[in-house]
């Protein structure tokens, strides 16, 4: 895929091959360490090296809305450096709508998936999850809104009974989707799940 030749941020000029310009890639850094806000409900580790806030927000928009799939691979090189050493014993993706999905024609959530599992070792399960039925957009709603919103809303593809399985989407706000997903694991009899995210959306009390 041939990258831009100029900035993804601010526009300017660059070098074939690079992404971003210094100034904006020094902005491009870990918040915390590897674990932020709370962790979703059912899910036994909790990785998202950063906050859904300027410039990642940019980035992570533009590979959700406007087909910049060469960001897929950068966005994803910290979230796997943070995991590299966990014992999952595979990786699944959220699974989005089928009206997201007519309208990208892809899914953002696997594309990191795939990324990621390559760079720990670890198999991707592509198929492992579905959805039962399209559901509001999440972005907008409640906490309390979005957890009825995916409450039945995933259903496992596979057997993961005794396994250790690991959960890969873009951003985090609540963690009822991811909560959601933990809970369908675990029913069909998942050891372990964990959650690893891209970037967790601050709460407005949580510092920046």
């Amino acid at each position: 895929m041939r990258l831009p030749r100029s900035c993804c941020l601010c526009g300017a000029a660059l070098d074939e091959g690079v992404l971003m310009c210094a100034p904006c890639q020094s902005g491009v850094t870990p918040q915390r360490g590897g674990a932020i806000g709370v962790r979703p409900q059912c899910v036994d580790e909790w990785c998202a090296p950063y906050d859904y806030v300027y410039p990642v927000d940019v980035l992570i928009r533009r590979l959700k809305y406007h087909g910049a799939l060469y960001l897929a691979a950068p966005l994803s090189y910290e979230l796997a450096r943070c995991c590299k050493d966990s014992a999952v014993d595979g990786i699944v993706a959220i699974p989005q709508s089928t009206t997201a999905w007519r309208r990208r024609g892809y899914n953002p959530a696997l594309e990191i998936a795939r990324r990621v599992a390559r760079a720990v070792g670890r198999p991707l399960w592509a198929q492992g999850l579905r959805r039962t039925r399209d559901a509001r957009v999440q972005a907008g709603l409640g906490r309390v809104a979005r957890q009825r919103n995916v409450g039945d809303l995933f259903a496992c593809n596979m057997n993961v009974q005794g396994l250790w399985v690991a959960v890969v989407d873009d951003v985090s706000t609540s963690g009822a989707t991811l909560s959601a997903v933990a809970n369908v694991l675990k029913e069909q009899g998942a050891r372990r799940v964990s959650a690893w995210v891209l970037a967790h959306t601050p709460a407005p009390d949580e510092s920046i």
